[in-house]
């Protein structure tokens, strides 16, 4: 009997480990389009038939707007999740030579939002039976509780995660150390919700693109604020991955800022990307 209650422990301990390894492994690693792994859909789009909306899947379609005219320039809007509603500043004065293509990624803003909640009731008990298995602690930090607490994500709608992602800035500024400063990321009112970060945690726990990055050959442009909250060394290290990647840091004069230099400085952000497009069409 103690030989069998030993065994039984250890496979439960091992099924406990590869669950635990299954739920971290990423959905998705760089590289997976282009050999067509995990594809929910063809890249072939189905044929477009709506103005202003690229049909990319059978229900699936991305709002886009425009603006200038020229060699077409897509545009893809950060957050995740925040879509743009007038066109950036900085792009503005360059758009006598190229048409930008504004779209709202999946999930926000006007394109289409495939569900309304995730159907995994579950999931947040199989979290706490894994943890007491294998004595984890979840150790959440008290002021990112409620944006990690996954037994009552599951439970909010879309909508009520997107108010709830509205709140980034104040998680950014806290991770940052600077808590209590007002946020210069205020996030549009239809941003997307749970959805838009899903796409980030699909990526597995940890994410590290750096190897991604070292496979890009086209002429990368890396633009930093010189007050933004992320340091420098990280724009730097972006740039130096990339093998024809260069770096341009802003110097914005300001005591706080430089987060969004595409607004903020954008008229020299709209010499430094005018320059780098000159450069690429000699």
């Amino acid at each position: 009997m103690v030989i069998i209650a030993v065994v039984a422990v250890v496979l439960l301990v091992a099924a406990g480990f590869f669950l635990k390894r299954m739920i971290e492994a990423p959905l998705y690693t760089p590289g997976m389009v282009r050999a067509g792994k995990n594809m929910q859909a063809p890249l072939d789009p189905p044929e477009q038939t709506a103005e202003g909306y690229w049909h990319v899947e059978k229900d699936v379609r991305l709002f886009y707007d425009t603006q200038g005219s020229g060699r077409p320039v897509l545009v893809v809007h950060g957050g995740p999740g925040y879509p743009i509603h007038r066109p950036l500043p900085a792009l503005e004065p360059l758009s006598d030579q190229f048409k930008f293509y504004y779209y709202d990624q999946r999930g926000c803003g006007k394109s289409t939002k495939p569900f309304d909640r995730f159907d995994s009731s579950n999931f947040y008990a199989n979290m706490k039976e894994l943890e007491q298995m294998l004595g984890m602690q979840a150790g959440y930090d008290s002021f990112l509780k409620d944006y990690l607490a996954f037994g009552s994500i599951f439970s909010k709608s879309e909508d009520e995660l997107a108010r709830m992602n509205r709140r980034i800035g104040e998680y950014f500024l806290a991770a940052t150390g600077r808590a209590g400063e007002v946020s210069e990321l205020a996030p549009p009112a239809d941003n997307g919700g749970w959805m838009v970060q899903a796409m980030y945690f699909s990526m597995g726990k940890r994410h590290d693109y750096r190897q991604a990055l070292r496979q890009v050959r086209a002429p990368a442009l890396v633009i930093h604020g010189e007050n933004d909250l992320i340091p420098e060394r990280v724009s730097r290290m972006y740039a130096e991955c990339l093998p024809a990647g260069e770096l341009n840091v802003i110097n914005s004069g300001r005591t706080r800022g430089g987060h969004a230099p595409f607004s903020d400085d954008h008229e020299k952000v709209a010499d430094i990307v005018r320059s780098f497009f000159s450069r690429l069409h000699r």
